[in-house]
């Protein structure tokens, strides 16, 4: 969970071996409903911020001047803000999974990170 732009935890699902692994479905529906726990969580803990407190993805183009990312980079950083995974990356830039490979290491070597979630606490 991030909250103010800060990571403040995780929420952890597990499914029993006898269910076996989360469907493409089920982590869609996963990602979509970390957006709004996102949401919610800051405005449980701030509700004294205005209602259309600046989103994730309204921080991308300050993230992609002062970390000087190119266009196509802050295409993935947007992707990533979205919490798409490599391969709805690739198939949304028409990139193959080496590409954004490439451009995933350009872009932690820019902003001083090493994973998805460190970028998300850039914000």
């Amino acid at each position: 969970m991030i909250c103010s732009g800060e990571f403040s935890g995780i929420l952890t699902l597990f499914r029993t071996k006898i269910d076996g692994d989360f469907t493409d479905d089920d982590m869609f529906f996963f990602r979509s409903l970390g957006k709004h726990i996102n949401v919610t969580y800051e405005q449980i803990l701030y509700p004294e911020k205005k209602k259309g407190h600046t989103a994730l993805a309204n921080r991308i183009p300050a993230l992609a001047k002062g970390y000087d990312l190119t266009p196509r980079e802050t295409e993935i950083l947007s992707l990533i803000f979205s919490f798409a995974n490599n391969d709805e990356i690739a198939a949304t830039l028409g990139i193959s999974e080496n590409t954004i490979q490439k451009h995933l290491q350009n872009i932690f070597r820019k902003t001083g990170t090493s994973s998805k979630w460190d970028l998300l606490r850039l914000s």
